[in-house]
Parts: structure tokens; C-alpha cells; sequence
């Protein structure tokens, strides 16, 4: 009883006094260049930050009071390209830098890389050197860099946070899940799911550790119990007990798993069952099923319509097969003829209407004269050959079944 009360205790102390600890190196002030070894590259100190043009690196010592677990890099104005991160483990040889790769978007706004060290194993959380490295043709402007860490009590409560973060469903869900991670930053839990595969340590080592645990532990009492008694008495107790521990552990998994499957079919409630047509989105097919949807009065006029969609996404048009049937898609390689009513163009921003009425891409001409039925978005629309209007007026009503009023080329 007493050590149950003792454990309970535990429970409830607190396991640090403060949750997250982050210094911030502000290059906003030309002293703060000072402390810097910089070789190679031109810095020059301005009001936004550090001005870095060339070919080279810099680097410092930390002189940290606390571990690091994330570092963020804020830069007034970027370019798109690849820089290098750099640290020193304390011990290694001085000349012993690791490096990993920061991909920058760039462009005139300011971009803030905020990167999570714990996913690499090269990484000490007290490294003693950081710097970072710049390939040639640099040129961009640092504004600051911000070194945070988290407590032991706030990466408890992370690690919890991260059983119950849950992946969307995606096209390997029919086959797999990746089932309860364990990160320890809220960085992290927020990235759990951004790459694949996921970083993370899988919550199954904790489940298989408790039950193993639970096994020796009640084994060892019931040996020590047969040991003290020498009656041969059946453990039936202890057999119960490790069963006990096992359905306990299944039932949580269960309760996580279960969770996470009425999540993605809460999601698809949110985003598009209870949407109105227009607004409709459906998991990675974003607004294709919409789409699709509001396009069916001309997609299943005649036997044959034309589909354009991204490049390695072709399956779409399986999709849309299951939609128009008997109706059948064709892609433009299919050579269609002028028979075809309706052209779906989806998420290809490199075809428009031309100024003779013509679907283009840069300046290969795609279909004969026509008009845009309905407009999407920017990228997705709907398009209707004139012949085929010619031939084959559609019936009142129809142009405002397929969507909005009816836009001409400009």
C-alpha cells in the first residue's frame, strides 16, 4: 500500500519548474557579428540583418545555458536554394563538422526554416559550435536564428500529445497505418506526418516493454511465492494478472486505432459531405469529385469527353470513369475528334484559352474553338467546343446545371 501511495506521489510532483527554454541570436545589430568566424562570404551588417553574399560559412560558439532541440532560422529576404546547418559534437576532432541540408522557397518576404534536430542522429543536444554554410551565388539577408529546447515534463506531455496526433487518410491507408508515434517537441508533433516515412519512435516498443515487464515481474513473484510455499499451488492469480496487463494494453491501442479511423471519417464529414457544391474538397483529390460532379450534365452527353489532369496523377481519370460511366474519359494523346462535347481541364494552370477560342499549351494547339462553360478555379474549368454547340445545342438549363454563367475568351 505504501509503495502504490508513493507512486501515486510521483505522479503529481512536478518534473521541472519550466516548460521551454530558447535564445535568440538577433543579426539585426552589427556587434552581434563580433562573436562570428566567418570565412569565404561577404556579411555585411543592416537593419534588416545580415546581407550574405558568396561562397563560404560562419560559424560560433553556442555559450548556451540549455539543451537545443529545434533551431529556427528567420530570413528578411531568402533565395531558392540550398544551405547547410553545421555543428560540432563536443569531443569530436575540431575540424569535425556535421551538416545537414535547409532548403529555402526564397523570394522578397520574409521565410522562417524552423527544423527539428531530434530526427537527426548525428545531432548533440549541447553541441558546442553552430554555424551554417552557403553555396555559391548567395545571396539573401539572415535576419535572426533561435535555439530552442523543451523540459523533461514538457516532452512527457509531447510524447502524450503525439500518441493521440493522428495521420490523414491517405493513399496507403487501404494497406497500412503508421499507428501511434512518440515525439518529444511540439515542432515535431506539428511535422509528425510532413515526410515519409514519419519521424518518430513507435508507441509498440512502450506497449511491448510494459508487457514484457508485466511477465517477468509476475513470473518472478510467482517462482518466489512457489519458492517460500512448497505446496505447488496454482498461480491462476498471476496467470490472470499478466492477461489483466495485456488486455489493458490492447484496449488502449484499440481506443487510439479506432480514434484515428473516425477521424478520417469526421474529416470527410467537415470537408465535404456537409459542404455545399462549390466548396467540396475530398482528402489528396482536393475538389476533383466536386468537380467532376458539377460537370456531369455535359461529361455524359455523348460517349467520349476529354480529361487533362496533372502529370502522374493520371489515375484521376479512373475516377472520373467511375463517376460518368458509360461515359468513357480521353486523354488529348488519344488524338479525340470533333465528335467530343466537353473538355475537363483540372489543376493545370499551363493550359488556357487562347485569343481565337482555343485550348493551348504554350503553343501547341490542343482542341478546335470553343468557350469556357464553367470556371472552377484558376486552374480548373470546363470546356465546350463551339461545333459541338453548333451541332448539338444544349437543352435550357443545362449550361447552369454545369456551374456558373458562361465565360468567352478574352
Amino acid at each position: 500500500m505504501r509503495f502504490r501511495i508513493f507512486l501515486l506521489g510521483l505522479f503529481f510532483v512536478p518534473l521541472a519548474a519550466h516548460a521551454e527554454d530558447s535564445t535568440v541570436w538577433n543579426f539585426q545589430n552589427a556587434d552581434a557579428l563580433k562573436v562570428w568566424n566567418v570565412q569565404g562570404i561577404s556579411v555585411q551588417p543592416t537593419a534588416e540583418g545580415f546581407h550574405i553574399t558568396g561562397q563560404g560559412g560562419m560559424i560560433r560558439a553556442t555559450l548556451l545555458a540549455h539543451p537545443i532541440d529545434v533551431i529556427e532560422l528567420t530570413f528578411a529576404r531568402s533565395q531558392a536554394t540550398t544551405i547547410a546547418l553545421l555543428w560540432h559534437v563536443p569531443g569530436a576532432p575540431q575540424q569535425a563538422l556535421v551538416q545537414v541540408p535547409i532548403v529555402l522557397s526564397g523570394g522578397s518576404q520574409p521565410e522562417t526554416v524552423t527544423v527539428n534536430m531530434g530526427r537527426y542522429q548525428k545531432w548533440s543536444r549541447n553541441a558546442d559550435l553552430l554555424g551554417l554554410g552557403f553555396p555559391e551565388g548567395t545571396d539573401l539577408v539572415l535576419q535572426d536564428m533561435t535555439m530552442r529546447g523543451w523540459s523533461l515534463s514538457e516532452k512527457i506531455l509531447e510524447a502524450w500529445r503525439s500518441f493521440w496526433t493522428f495521420d490523414e487518410e491517405k493513399a496507403y491507408s487501404i494497406n497500412f497505418l503508421w499507428g501511434p508515434l512518440l515525439v518529444t517537441n511540439p515542432v515535431a508533433r506539428e511535422q509528425l506526418f510532413s515526410t515519409l516515412p514519419p519521424f518518430g519512435r513507435s508507441a509498440n516498443s512502450i506497449f511491448y516493454g510494459i508487457i514484457i515487464l508485466a511477465g517477468l515481474v509476475i513470473a518472478s513473484l510467482a517462482a518466489y511465492r512457489r519458492m517460500r510455499l512448497r505446496d505447488g499451488a496454482r498461480h491462476r492469480t498471476c496467470i490472470l494478472a499478466f492477461l489483466g496487463v495485456v488486455a489493458s494494453v490492447w484496449l488502449v491501442y484499440d481506443v487510439r486505432m479506432g480514434s484515428e479511423i473516425l477521424s478520417y471519417a469526421a474529416r470527410d464529414y467537415r470537408t465535404y459531405v456537409s459542404q455545399p457544391p462549390g466548396n467540396r474538397t475530398l482528402r489528396n483529390l482536393e475538389n476533383f469529385y466536386d468537380v467532376v460532379e458539377r460537370s456531369m450534365p455535359l461529361l455524359t452527353l455523348d460517349p467520349h469527353y476529354v480529361i487533362i489532369v496533372p502529370k502522374g496523377i493520371e489515375h484521376l481519370a479512373t475516377v472520373a470513369l467511375s463517376m460518368t460511366y458509360p461515359s468513357v474519359p480521353l486523354f488529348p494523346e488519344e488524338k479525340p475528334g470533333p465528335e467530343i462535347h466537353a473538355w475537363l481541364i483540372f489543376r493545370r494552370g499551363d493550359i488556357r484559352v487562347d485569343d481565337h477560342g482555343q485550348l493551348v499549351q504554350g503553343s501547341t494547339v490542343l482542341s478546335p474553338p470553343g468557350r469556357i462553360v464553367t470556371q472552377f478555379d484558376q486552374t480548373s474549368f470546363l470546356f465546350r467546343p463551339i461545333d459541338a454547340i453548333v451541332r448539338r445545342p444544349m437543352g435550357a438549363g443545362t449550361d447552369a446545371a454545369c456551374g456558373v454563367s458562361t465565360i468567352h475568351p478574352q
